[in-house]
């Protein structure tokens, strides 16, 4: 029997909760297949499936052999871009702007403080 989008969803989190709680988890796409009793997963219903888990506070993410879920609180310890690194990709033009926004922000913040 088939189910649906929401209710493999469903079930993928308690496979989850029951074997891998607090690690990444991954399932090929031919047991998920076999999981959902579906012969092909399109991309609504892969879709579908990642609005569900994302409400319960997991993450879906579709790769080419298999799909890993895993809580979002897995994320937590993710290393953060350092701001200082980051500009130096950020476009030219783009780079521009946002230093005249911040100079722009500098010199109305500093116009506030002084009516203070």
């Amino acid at each position: 029997m088939a189910r649906t989008a929401v209710q493999t969803a469903q079930t993928l989190i308690q496979l989850y909760d029951d074997t891998c709680c607090g690690e990444l988890f991954r399932i090929g796409w031919a047991q998920l297949r076999s999981l959902a009793g579906v012969s092909k997963l399109g991309d609504d219903y892969l879709r579908r499936m990642g609005e569900e888990v994302a409400e319960a506070g997991y993450v879906l993410v579709p790769m080419d052999h298999y799909l890993i879920m895993a809580d979002s609180e897995c994320f937590d310890a993710a290393t953060e871009a350092v701001p200082r690194v980051l500009e130096r990709y950020l476009p030219e033009e783009k780079l521009s702007a946002e230093m005249e926004e911040d100079e722009e922000d500098e010199e109305v913040e500093y116009d506030e403080d002084e009516e203070d």
